[in-house]
């Protein structure tokens, strides 16, 4: 078996004087060793799990808790206060977290991938191992696993034939206001077969904090059909609906289209802008929701009138040259709106 190990630095411990402490309990009992016991922490509550030939069956979506307790002899009780136990050595398949648990060790555990683990841990001269299989699709969690239309119910009411469109945006999480996404439309009948296949994804429900990851990318699949749209974004492999987490179980694919009108927006984040008059420098109006502008690179074929700009937007990572409702120009690049949302509003 390979054993994985991880080392955890000693923190800051819940009473002065020492990084560990053993409550005599007004006797003198000896303490002659440790062992830990594993459970699953969900909803602050400790839940036993399945063992198999005396291993722990754990996954990578749930958290787990490793608590020690104390072995001694004596007729008085004994426990741990604060964090005091060792590690080993560094490996980042999983990671602990440490937490109080009134007069025991607790440590959370979070498994980053699946596979066999030996978990050791020591405390002065004694030392223990629990023994772990970490295995998503162990028939103990079955009822973790969800189909996508059980969390989105209008899958239930969607048919291949009656998408008429399709639409992928994806970007970037966190980056500066004024940088563009990725946009692609298809009208094409394989693309929208393709795309509608998304829908019979499985996902499994993360009850974990490292599903919390700045940055990172995002893509939002949206099908619009009988006189309706309806969109998905997943986020680093993740969907958050309803104060809940998910992770989608297959490979999903990057969809890229045979035939599409690939278009581009702007990151906002719900600011307004000042727009300022090009000729005299003075604020003469306020925009938001950049984002619901959609655009594509001028057409060759297109011809405009050389004019100046008429108004500037001077916030973003450049200035946004604006000629009119539909043509703008923005890092060198003229551009032609082509969503019903453009800059109307401000002429």
């Amino acid at each position: 078996m390979k054993v994985l190990k991880l080392l955890l630095a000693i923190c800051t411990c819940l009473i002065s004087g020492g990084c560990s402490s053993i409550n005599l309990g007004g006797g003198e009992p000896k303490l002659t060793g440790i062992y830990g016991e594993l459970n699953l922490y969900e909803d602050n509550q400790y839940k036993p799990i399945i063992k198999k030939d005396n291993k722990y069956i754990c996954n990578t979506f749930l958290t787990f808790a490793l608590t020690i307790y104390p072995q001694w002899i004596g007729s008085k009780s004994m426990s741990f206060v604060g964090d005091i136990c060792e590690f080993g050595q560094d490996n980042h398949n999983y990671y602990i977290d440490y937490f109080e648990n009134g007069g025991e060790t607790t440590y959370l555990i979070y498994f980053y991938k699946q596979g066999n683990y030996i978990i050791d841990f020591s405390y002065l001269n004694f030392s223990a191992t629990i023994d772990v299989i970490c295995d998503d699709e162990d028939s103990s969690w079955e009822n973790y696993y969800y189909g996508l239309n059980e969390i989105y119910p209008w899958i239930n009411d969607i048919k291949n034939e009656d998408v008429n469109t399709v639409r992928i945006e994806n970007g970037y999480n966190g980056v500066a206001p004024g940088s563009l996404i990725d946009i692609y439309y298809s009208y094409d009948k394989d693309d929208i077969a393709t795309t509608c296949t998304f829908l019979k994804n499985k996902v499994v429900f993360i009850d974990s904090i490292i599903t919390n990851i700045a940055g990172g990318y995002y893509y939002e699949i949206t099908y619009y059909y009988s006189n309706t749209e309806k969109s998905i974004r997943i986020s680093n492999g993740y969907i958050y609906i309803h104060n809940k987490t998910y992770r989608i179980i297959d490979e999903y694919p990057l969809l890229k289209f045979k035939k599409s009108e690939h278009r581009y927006s702007f990151v906002d984040y719900q600011f307004k802008y000042d727009v300022f008059d090009y000729q005299s420098d003075s604020i003469v109006n306020t925009i938001s929701n950049l984002n619901l502008i959609e655009f594509v690179i001028w057409p060759t074929q297109d011809i405009y009138d050389e004019i100046a700009p008429v108004y500037v937007i001077k916030e973003l990572i450049d200035f946004v040259y604006i000629y009119s409702k539909n043509r703008f120009s923005y890092m060198n690049t003229m551009y032609q709106i082509k969503s019903e949302y453009n800059f109307s509003c401000i002429f």
